[in-house]
């Protein structure tokens, strides 16, 4: 399978990765874990060496531990993006806090969950409205330059953030949505990225599923599903 360099490193990934979302059953229904297992090893007989998870994703960190799990064995032949800055609170709430003691914390208890000692890309889940952003790219630049971290990417940010997390640690990566229903970042963030060789790590390219030509127009989408609420996929 093709490889193609992340950012300016020596990070070489497939150009399409395994998300690790879905995998937690959270939004995605019916998930079991013997099936969760079972995608990340086809992903590796497939050829696909680029995992994608986070923190966030899932409860108590399922989703980390569920990839390190699989690839743990074969380590050194993958690359393990993860991401930290957002965590669920003890009332099920997204919280996001990217003070540099929480990205340290978060950080570290990443690698414990994937059995690993250090994380080839970790992005910053989204900017901290209560952290100047300065303080939470110092952390990132703190992880690199003590070896936990092999390079740093951002997501969820606007074009002046990332210019301005870009001062304090050099990006490699930025992750956005994007695909053909959403293609805001080709107005300003996908040229900043280009410009500066930061690459461009898109999720939802089939836009949670609506792009993945099996949806109709009368698709009639359970309670539970987390889609139902999305403007995108009514009407």
């Amino acid at each position: 399978m093709e490889r193609r360099r992340i950012g300016t490193t020596d990070i070489m990934v497939s150009p399409v990765a395994f998300g690790g979302w879905p995998i937690t059953g959270i939004t995605t229904l019916g998930t079991e874990k013997h099936e969760s297992l079972a995608s990340v090893r086809a992903c590796l007989t497939s050829g696909i060496n680029f995992f994608d998870t986070a923190f966030l994703y899932g409860a108590e960190g399922e989703s980390e531990r569920l990839i390190g799990q699989v690839v743990g064995p074969c380590r050194d032949e993958v690359v393990i993006a993860t991401k930290g800055g957002a965590h669920w609170d003890a009332q099920k709430n997204q919280v996001y806090d990217a003070s540099p003691a929480r990205l340290h914390y978060e950080c570290k208890e990443s690698l414990r969950r994937l059995n690993t000692d250090y994380i080839d890309l970790l992005y910053l889940h989204a900017p901290d409205p209560k952290v100047p952003l300065a303080e939470s790219a110092g952390a990132f630049g703190e992880l690199r330059k003590q070896g936990y971290v092999r390079c740093v990417g951002g997501s969820n940010m606007s074009v002046a953030q990332l210019e301005e997390f870009h001062s304090f640690c050099p990006l490699s990566a930025y992750q956005p949505p994007y695909s053909m229903l959403q293609r805001q970042i080709e107005m300003d963030t996908l040229g900043w990225c280009v410009g500066r060789e930061v690459s461009v790590m898109a999720y939802w390219p089939l836009m949670m599923g609506l792009l993945a030509g099996k949806l109709t127009a009368t698709h009639v989408f359970d309670d539970k599903d987390g889609r139902k609420k999305w403007p995108m996929f009514q009407g």
